[in-house]
């Protein structure tokens, strides 16, 4: 198969399992080499769900389940999962979604209620960029305690300076469906002596 960068892996890892399926017989066709078909992919949280690694589980249903995490940023700290191997949000079916949410609405009552948290925070990163360590959709319920924020949750997204003729053409492009006007990739804004964007 045709050699690829650290960031054509990193892109390819945010496709769906389809598109990769389709990205990966292509280079390997461009390659000569004739790929066996594509087995299911498989990763600790898929073994978690079958029980095949042990984990805390709190709760789950038919397609989800909920464990506590083995590296909890704050007491009672859960992770929820798919079932199936699903890569992002953008792949889970209405009921698949309606499953996790369940899922969300009991442990964070529970939470509450049981643990005396004072509030909780749901972290959902998808892609590679936002933060996805593992390709399996996963919910991240983290409980808080006391009466100021406990978690610096806001403090960890830093204040993106966007120019205005970008931010004109990303409500365009999310309001419509045409693509934005971006730059590059890694590529922050120049600012120059003025202060301005351009």
């Amino acid at each position: 198969m045709v050699q690829l960068t650290p960031e054509q892996m990193a892109q390819l890892q945010q496709l769906s399992p389809d598109q990769r399926a389709q990205v990966e017989q292509k280079l390997a066709a461009q390659s000569g080499i004739e790929q066996a078909p594509q087995q299911p992919q498989e990763c600790i949280f898929c073994k978690i769900a079958k029980g095949e690694i042990p984990a805390k589980i709190i709760a789950h249903n038919n397609d989800s389940i909920a464990f506590l995490d083995i590296q909890p940023k704050s007491p009672g700290h859960t992770i929820i999962v798919t079932k199936a191997h699903i890569g992002m949000s953008s792949e889970l079916s209405e009921t698949q979604k309606a499953s996790v949410q369940r899922l969300i609405d009991i442990i964070s009552q529970k939470m509450m209620t049981n643990l005396k948290a004072t509030g909780y925070i749901t972290i959902n990163p998808n892609g590679v960029s936002a933060g996805q360590v593992m390709s399996h959709y996963a919910v991240h319920l983290i409980p808080t305690y006391g009466p100021s924020p406990d978690l610096p949750v806001m403090s960890i997204l830093q204040h993106a300076k966007v120019p205005e003729f970008m931010t004109d053409s990303i409500f365009s492009a999310l309001q419509s469906g045409v693509q934005a006007a971006t730059l590059p990739v890694g590529a922050p804004p120049q600012q120059n002596n003025a202060g301005f964007y351009f």
